[in-house]
């Protein structure tokens, strides 16, 4: 059980780059002291790593191949099942995926992400005596620690106290799966997952070690890591520096539904509900609703903290039917954000939702923002 959660623990930790540097994402620190720079493609528990490189530093040459017995050549095209780890042959050129057998490596470094950097992925360690690290894991000594810089010192968790491991956006406003350059593909014998794996759970006397992995589809798994076979990484298709996404950036006074403007509509008071001029919902914004979530996004005041979250439902209201509100529905159907966020002025509030209309109640002013989710 140790070498599993060792083993598993390898990939957790290189899952939240966000830099780009000529495919190189990780560093392998081998035995015999050479230094094998690229990324982790994949590994099988408590076995061996698959391990694409394009550098590998060691001797008097910079560029080189390795002829021993710890590198064993697979197809770099090859997506399925790795090579039978038993089959030694001689290395090849580089560039190549090699796996690499785990004995073979004494450390995995990892480099920090550039400070200038909006986005990527937080690293979250909470150990069994009690204390919680947060910022990004740099490195991990095979069956002895993980080293976390926390953006003042680099900590030292020791894998025996180790309790558990999560991963969180750094952009709250953006999904986790935009933020990462690879996916997680997770297989067992009877069901393959593929996302971004956010959190591992070492377990205990009690409890089987498990992760959660959240899928592209917004589905959170929980997998026993009793029952995985294999890991991959795929390059990620999603990710914002390699789709041309700019940061976003909001204007001031304008709020947003999941990055889309939404205008802010008068209500007039008439026997006790709060009821929106039809004229003014016509036209209104209408959104997908994509995987349940909905991000506001605004300006950071007394105003907007106060604003409330509100289902709304077309009432008949003389001889008409409107959309309206009452304040017993401000009360009793007012929609609790999961989280909430400020940075640099700008409030962001997550929440879970589903298909239908919407409006963010300003209590100050009695405005809302309108918005139909289909």
């Amino acid at each position: 059980m140790k070498t599993i959660k060792t083993a598993i623990a390898l990939m957790a930790l290189t899952l939240g780059f966000t830099t780009v540097q000529a495919e190189i994402y990780d560093r392998l620190v081998l035995k015999n002291g050479k230094v094998v720079a690229g990324y982790i493609a994949g590994q099988q528990p408590g076995q061996c790593i698959r391990f694409y490189t394009e550098e590998i530093n060691g001797g008097s040459t910079r560029r080189t191949t390795i002829d021993d017995d710890e590198l064993i050549p697979t197809s770099s095209a090859d997506n399925g099942q790795f090579d039978d780890i038993n089959t030694i042959s001689v290395a090849d050129g580089l560039p190549h995926t090699y796996t690499f057998k785990i004995g073979d490596v004494t450390k995995i470094e990892r480099e920090l992400r550039p400070e200038d950097q909006t986005f990527g992925i937080i690293d979250v360690i909470t150990t069994h005596s009690g204390e919680v690290y947060e910022g990004q894991i740099i490195g991990q000594t095979l069956g002895s620690s993980i080293q976390l810089w926390d953006g003042i010192n680099t900590q030292t968790i020791n894998n025996d106290n180790l309790a558990s491991q999560e991963k969180r956006p750094l952009d709250a406003s953006k999904d986790i799966i935009e933020q990462s350059p690879f996916l997680d593909v997770v297989v067992t014998q009877r069901v393959t997952y593929r996302g971004i794996i956010i959190m591992q759970n070492y377990g205990n006397e009690q409890q089987r070690s498990f992760l959660r992995i959240k899928e592209e589809n917004g589905q959170v798994s929980r997998v026993d890591i009793s029952h995985i076979t294999e890991l991959r990484r795929e390059v990620n298709d999603h990710y914002i520096a390699s789709t041309g996404k700019t940061d976003f950036i909001p204007e001031p006074g304008v709020i947003y539904f999941n990055r889309q403007a939404v205008k802010s509509i008068p209500t007039m008071k008439e026997d006790g509900h709060f009821i929106l001029n039809t004229d003014d919902i016509n036209g209104a914004l209408v959104l997908p609703l994509e995987n349940g979530g909905l991000t506001i996004i605004m300006d950071d005041n007394v105003d907007n903290r106060n604003t409330i979250l509100l289902p709304i439902e077309q009432l008949k209201m003389g001889r008409k039917k409107m959309f309206a509100f009452s304040y017993e529905d401000i009360v009793d159907k007012a929609v609790m954000h999961d989280t909430s966020s400020s940075k640099n002025g700008i409030l962001s509030r997550e929440y879970s939702i589903q298909k239908g209309c919407y409006v963010l109640y300003h209590r100050e002013s009695g405005k809302v923002n309108f918005c139909e989710f289909q």
